[in-house]
């Protein structure tokens, strides 16, 4: 989470009386626009880093925003703890499977790279099963023309219709993350490139509304 908060006590003795006076609600507005501002360009850089096929994954970006009565006055930019799955392509590392499993990993499952993986061509409804061949050794078969093949390099889930085979599926021992969410860089520089022009502005029309 990146937190944006000002310290209005190193500021005030810089300003007017009325300047000081609207200096708390000018910071408010200014730490939430930053948080704002910050939380489009992460999502922009996502978009970037990421092949998004569900758009409400960039949704998981919230920010609990600040009043000109918290202190400090600070804004918050954060990941949903529901959708952290986005988290650990902040430092990398590597992605096992559970329990010593094998990962699969869609090859041609996928429709297009943009695409989802469709229900029916989900491993679970697969229903791979152990069949015998008429050479006598044991094979997984499943629905829709799927079966299972070892090769010296890979174990393959593979689909034949229409007179093609297509390799739907990879099994993997573990699978690399890449450090690509880039989160914290991304909206730390934004911030400090821009506060200055956003607190200045904040400033200006609190003293221009000043009742």
């Amino acid at each position: 989470m990146i937190h944006t908060y000002v310290d209005a006590k190193r500021t005030q003795h810089y300003l007017s009386d009325l300047a000081v006076q609207q200096l708390p609600f000018a910071m408010s507005k200014a730490v939430n626009d930053a948080a704002f501002r910050a939380r489009e360009q992460v999502q922009a850089e996502n978009r970037l880093s990421f092949t998004i096929r569900r758009p409400w994954v960039l949704q998981g970006w919230k920010v609990k925003t600040s009043t000109k009565r918290d202190h400090p006055i600070r804004s918050l930019l954060y990941l949903d703890p529901t959708r952290d799955f986005l988290a650990k392509f902040e430092e990398g590392g590597v992605k096992a499977g559970r329990s010593g499993k094998a990962l699969t990993v869609p090859i041609e499952a996928r429709q297009g790279k943009l695409g989802i993986v469709p229900k029916l061509l989900s491993v679970r409804n697969l229903n791979l099963r152990a069949h015998r061949t008429a050479g006598g050794k044991i094979q997984l078969k499943g629905n829709r023309g799927t079966f299972v093949v070892r090769t010296a390099a890979n174990t393959l889930i593979l689909q034949r219709k229409h007179g093609e085979t297509k390799t739907l599926y990879v099994f993997k021992r573990t699978v690399p993350i890449p450090a690509s969410l880039h989160f914290y860089q991304t909206a730390r520089q934004w911030v400090e490139a821009n506060w200055s022009r956003i607190m200045g502005r904040e400033l200006v029309n609190a003293i221009n509304t000043a009742r």
